[in-house]
């Protein structure tokens, strides 16, 4: 496997990569078989869902589990250490949750679509006050984690070290206010859910979009000024992997939110009933 008492299997970390190219080539190719060539078999969509749901799963517990639990037993020189390994492994599992999670969610509503009667794939606004909720609650804990980082960086004053994936900061400051916004957007989808608020598309797809680029502009940009103790390549393969963990995390409620809004519109809409003729053909 390529390990060793300090270094987690490279081998383990090659096959969660494999599998999420093979998640990620199954959801594209069902759907572009169901969008551009009109092609709908739905057991077809089953086995892929089958697949992502397997793979996803040894995704999840190897690198966002048990990767980060490996770096902290083993690496970890101290308590403050094993707190940011902990604080990591929560905040890249919400993000690995809520990027596996859309994928599954998508490719299951397309195999009910295939499968089911006209009108039985819709789902109806109760069940996506749930998923808004639960997605929220994703973007609350990787902000709590995110919060709760800067501050222990800032109680400690630790060497000039990166924080690893799922965040990178050299600067607790922005590590600590990107931290405060994102949960604010989190909390905002939460009360969305729960309280089953009307309208709210628009507002939250702007305040999470601006969340959204702040957190790419932090990973990225705001520090590259920074004397950074790491090679180019591994700073770039940092901010290539937080960036579609991030858009997965932030673009899943404000699809659902707006998806709740077009559902309940069409709840709320009057039925305008007509009388008309009613032509037969005589035989």
């Amino acid at each position: 496997m390529g390990g060793s008492s300090t270094i987690f299997p490279p081998a383990v970390l090659l096959a969660c990569g494999v599998c999420l190219c093979v998640i990620g080539l199954l959801g594209l190719a069902v759907g572009t078989l169901h969008l551009s060539l009109n092609v709908s078999h739905a057991t077809l969509t089953l086995v892929s869902l089958a697949l992502e749901g397997a793979l996803g799963w040894f995704v999840f517990v190897s690198q966002a589990i048990a990767f980060h639990a490996y770096e902290a037993d083993k690496l970890a020189v101290s308590t403050f250490d094993k707190g940011l390994w902990m604080l990591q492994m929560f905040g890249g599992a919400s993000m690995g949750v809520a990027l596996l999670g859309s994928q599954f969610y998508f490719s299951l509503q397309l195999y009910r679509m295939q499968s089911l009667e006209d009108g039985a794939a819709v789902y109806d606004s109760k069940y996506l006050r749930k998923r808004i909720v639960f997605y929220s609650l994703l973007v609350v804990i990787k902000a709590g984690c995110e919060v709760a980082m800067g501050v222990l960086v800032y109680k400690n004053d630790p060497p000039l070290n990166p924080v690893q994936s799922p965040y990178m900061s050299f600067k607790y400051r922005l590590i600590i206010a990107d931290g405060c916004i994102t949960l604010l957007v989190g909390l905002y989808g939460m009360v969305i859910g729960i309280a089953g608020l009307s309208k709210q598309g628009l507002y939250f797809a702007l305040v999470a979009f601006s969340s959204l680029i702040i957190q790419l502009g932090m990973y990225d940009l705001a520090q590259l000024s920074q004397s950074i103790p790491l090679r180019s390549y591994q700073l770039g393969v940092l901010g290539v992997i937080l960036v579609p963990l991030t858009v997965g995390l932030m673009c899943m409620p404000i699809f659902l939110v707006a998806a709740m809004d077009r559902e309940k519109e069409g709840e709320e809409a009057p039925v305008h009933h007509t009388q008309g003729i009613v032509f037969s053909q005589s035989p």
